[in-house]
């Protein structure tokens, strides 16, 4: 019998995550599902998949997507302070100055995957915790690649600066699958892993 506990309230809510992902039947796969849930679901799930279990057992895929770092806990926010190269200049003579419009936190149970896109803003990225491998294009070759794909999805017309839930599931998540991970994917392609050393610790 499991122990009862003050996350108990969010089992009921990883019972539903576990049946969406055993909702397969050979045609129909249920591959995304956006939904608001507090932040304590997510150590619920890790707490979940430390008895050894089979991969049809486990919560997976279950990603934090953008979660601005000021709606964080006041004590989990002096644990991500602003990188130093992005700080205010100490000194007028300095030669740059920052222009941070907003900083966020992706948290993920693996495997995660974001299909290939363009911010439309420059980014720092900082691996915490774990491995990610990106690929990455300069503009003007990965604007070629996104009209090519597009064009086979019969979307010709779609915009490579806004992208919505449609890239994440169907055609054309599995489209970009392949365009950027298949054997065809572009010979000028830069791959990137990115890992850290230190390791999370549940308590």
């Amino acid at each position: 019998m499991r122990e009862s506990s003050e996350h108990d309230h969010l089992y009921p809510l990883l019972a539903k995550l576990l049946d969406v992902e055993q909702l397969r039947n050979g045609v129909v796969a249920a591959e995304f599902i956006r939904f608001d849930a507090p932040l304590a679901l997510m150590g619920a799930a890790l707490r979940y998949n430390i008895p050894p279990r089979s991969p049809d057992q486990r919560v997976s895929q279950l990603y934090i997507a953008q979660l601005p770092l000021s709606d964080l806990p006041q004590t989990l926010q002096h644990d991500l302070p602003t990188p130093s190269c992005l700080t205010a200049p100490t000194s007028p003579d300095a030669s740059y100055a920052a222009d941070v419009y907003n900083s966020s936190i992706w948290l993920g149970l693996e495997p995660t995957f974001t299909p290939w896109h363009r911010d439309p803003n420059a980014n720092l990225f900082r691996q915490l915790c774990g491995v990610k491998t990106v690929r990455m294009m300069p503009p003007r070759a990965g604007r070629t690649l996104f009209g090519q794909v597009m064009r086979g999805l019969g979307q010709s017309t779609a915009s490579a600066a806004i992208r919505g839930e449609e890239m994440m599931q169907g055609a054309e998540r599995q489209a970009w699958l392949d365009a950027v991970w298949g054997p065809s994917a572009p010979k000028g392609m830069l791959e990137v892993t990115v890992l850290t050393v230190r390791s999370a610790v549940m308590k």
